[in-house]
């Protein structure tokens, strides 16, 4: 089983910055991944204390059976996933409750005769309007880098396939054209899937950049994002008073405000961060297109060297073996 290494990050970050993965105490996925991460952290240690290098510690992660190694990927993965989508969730919810929100406000406005309720309902109006520009905005750029995402988990889901059928297609024409004599079938295994294994690490690496800078980005929005849901329904539940209890409108809509005027520019640091990531995407693709030219190249190498295995076999076969 291959992990990204930026998902065994994620497990070690959960152990390194509490306040990541321990802000929500009452969250049983957070508390076993810090527990996991601890783990992981530990098993990088003893593997640096070994003198490896950073490629074969990853190597050997990527590859590893090690029980906490297999339960971090997973957990990670599906933690990945949930955050995610729980983003995709907080946006639509806030989306939706901007445009009611603003909806009501402009009916609410007009009918409005009291110039201190109307210019307090303005100024709500003026911020609801703001955050819901930068949240479409944000809303946006997600969404192409869900659609890059999503094209290449099917790429390398597709050539992860094509890969495996080249190889068995060698390896079973090696075998026949030795008749499974001899040790040529098991250098043919041994070759392809060594070839298959070098290559699918380097193009798991093209990604880590923007995976490791992925999760971290989705991990921060998500709280942001809760923090200012919870802010905007403080101003929502302001202007909606000001029907009720008039005299109290503006004093609680400006309290309200204050509670959200880092809020746009916070949003927008993260639309700008979406448009980083779309550039990491780029750069990751630009890798694997790179990777995948250089790869085409030792399969050129590698079906020489299995047929070499073939003629050799064939050069030990004698003539009167033959005829038999």
């Amino acid at each position: 089983m291959k992990w990204s290494s930026s998902l065994l990050w994620l497990a070690a970050l959960c152990a390194s910055y509490g306040g990541i993965c321990g802000r929500d105490p009452r969250a049983d996925q957070w508390q076993d991944m810090s527990e996991l991460g601890r783990q992981v952290e530990e098993i990088i240690r003893n593997e640096m204390s070994s003198r490896a290098t950073s490629e074969e510690i990853w190597n050997n992660l990527h590859t590893s059976s090690n029980e906490v190694i297999q339960r971090a990927g997973f957990v990670a993965i599906n933690l990945a996933n949930k955050v995610q989508i729980a983003i995709t969730e907080l946006i639509a919810s806030f989306v939706e409750s901007l445009g009611n929100a603003l909806g009501e406000l402009q009916s609410f406005l007009q009918k409005e005769r009291n110039t201190y309720r109307s210019q307090a309902l303005q100024d709500a109006t003026g911020m609801l309007t703001e955050l819901n520009a930068v949240i479409l905005d944000l809303e946006a750029s997600l969404e192409r880098i869900r659609g890059q995402q999503a094209n290449n988990d099917q790429w390398e889901l597709q050539t992860a396939e094509e890969w495996k059928l080249w190889a068995a297609i060698l390896v079973s024409s090696v075998r026949e054209s030795t008749e499974g004599a001899g040790t040529g079938t098991s250098k043919a295994k041994n070759i392809t899937q060594g070839l298959n294994t070098r290559y699918g690490l380097r193009l798991h690496a093209c990604q880590e950049g923007f995976i490791w800078a992925h999760t971290r980005f989705n991990l921060e929005l998500q709280e942001t994002l809760e923090i200012a849901q919870n802010s905007t329904d403080v101003l929502i539940q302001a202007t909606v008073n000001c029907q009720v209890v008039g005299d109290e409108c503006r004093n609680a809509v400006r309290k309200a405000l204050k509670g959200l005027i880092e809020v746009p520019v916070q949003l927008d640091r993260f639309r700008d961060m979406a448009e980083h990531l779309l550039v990491l995407i780029e750069e990751s693709n630009q890798c694997l297109s790179e990777t995948l030219q250089e790869y085409a190249g030792q399969r050129l190498k590698v079906e020489s060297e299995l047929q070499d295995i073939i003629e050799q076999y064939g050069n030990t076969v004698s003539p009167e073996t033959v005829t038999e």
